[in-house]
């Protein structure tokens, strides 16, 4: 998932203006920014959340 699709859901769940929100591009840098879960997910012996379902635990989170 690119960042301007990430920004896209975080935006469209805490309901802001996507339209704020445009793609761009940097020249050098690494273009594979993800992370990889499987190792925590073996740990908490559950799979992590999908990203959306992530998001919107953070928007309903007292802790957040």
């Amino acid at each position: 998932m690119s960042k301007f699709d990430f920004g896209h859901l975080v935006a469209g769940e805490f309901d802001l203006d996507r339209s704020l929100i445009y793609e761009s591009s940097v020249e050098g840098g690494p273009k594979d920014l993800s992370l990889r879960s499987d190792r925590l997910a073996g740990l908490r012996g559950a799979p992590m959340p999908a990203q959306a379902e992530g998001i919107a635990r953070a928007r309903t989170s007292a802790r957040f």
